[in-house]
């Protein structure tokens, strides 16, 4: 029996080596792309995987440091700067020579901050600000400014800082204060009432906070009329907290205390605070030496009651 062989013909045998050529270069690109995928997914043993969870709890200890009391607040820069160079101009001494060293937040009675003169006209509405010291060379300034430091005041003119071996009592004595002059008991939903009398101007602004949040001031003139109240509101959790920081600092030990003013002073301006558990009062250029549990319950009723 004879067997025969396919003949295949040549064009034949060329096509199917170039379509084998065709698929095993296909196969060897797709074989290098999946190996750098591979490659590049996998981590680098050298290279310790980082984890966001603790990438983000490294973070906490800055947040941390620069959280601030509620209670405190820092003097803005631009204050500071215009205090310094009123103090400069006063002293007659370079801005690098002073330093300013207390500061307290205040609510002036009016434009003027509380310091006019006769031929002043300033405008009647409670001026948010800030009251300064600053020492150089042996002596003080105090200075009186509005919450941006655009209207910049001397207070008290330069006076000798206190020595080792004249040290003044940091805190004012108290006096006490007598019933007739105690103000009016709070009413029931009334949480804290602060009225502020005195300054060159001589009037009167009564601010309450009631449970509700609500925080009113009104303006009240000798004649026993007031004027406009103005309203503003807060969040009962601020009522919460304002609540117990007076059971804190335990404000009902100031019951009855005033704390007057230096001996000379004029053109001062009076406080007088309620609580449900007493009534304490104090004069604004001596609030610095107040004691430090009474100035905490003053910052905080400051930030309250800026309108």
């Amino acid at each position: 029996m004879k067997y025969f062989l396919p003949i295949i013909q040549p064009q034949r045998i060329v096509t199917v080596l170039v379509l084998i050529s065709i698929l095993s270069l296909s196969a060897t690109v797709t074989l290098g792309c999946q190996t750098s995928a591979s490659s590049n997914s996998s981590p680098n043993s050298n290279v310790p995987e980082e984890n966001p969870e603790s990438s983000s709890n490294s973070l906490l200890p800055s947040v941390k440091e620069e959280t601030s009391n509620p209670t405190e607040a820092q003097l803005p820069s631009a204050v500071a700067e215009a205090v310094l160079q009123a103090a400069s101009q006063e002293a007659i001494v370079p801005i690098s020579q002073l330093q300013i060293t207390q500061t307290q937040q205040q609510t002036w009675p009016d434009g003027c901050l509380g310091i006019s003169t006769p031929d002043t006209l300033c405008t009647q509405a409670l001026v948010p600000g800030w009251r300064v010291t600053v020492a150089g060379k042996g002596q003080s300034l105090i200075y009186r400014t509005d919450d941006s430091g655009s209207v910049v005041k001397l207070e008290k003119a330069t006076a000798q800082l206190p020595t080792e071996s004249n040290l003044p009592n940091t805190i004012s004595p108290a006096v006490q204060i007598p019933m007739s002059k105690l103000p009016p008991p709070l009413a029931k939903d009334t949480v804290f009432r602060a009225i502020a009398s005195g300054g060159f101007i001589g009037r009167t602004y009564e601010t309450t906070l009631l449970e509700d949040g609500q925080v009113m001031r009104v303006l009240k003139y000798r004649d026993g009329s007031t004027g406009s109240p103005r309203v503003s509101q807060i969040s009962s959790q601020e009522v919460q907290q304002f609540q117990q920081l007076l059971e804190q600092v335990d404000f009902a030990q100031f019951n009855q205390l005033s704390y007057p003013p230096p001996v000379g002073a004029a053109d001062y301006i009076t406080v007088v605070m309620s609580s449900q558990g007493g009534t304490t009062s104090y004069v604004d250029m001596a609030q610095h030496e107040l004691p430090e549990s009474l100035q905490t319950v003053i910052q905080a009723w400051n930030q309250i009651a800026k309108f």
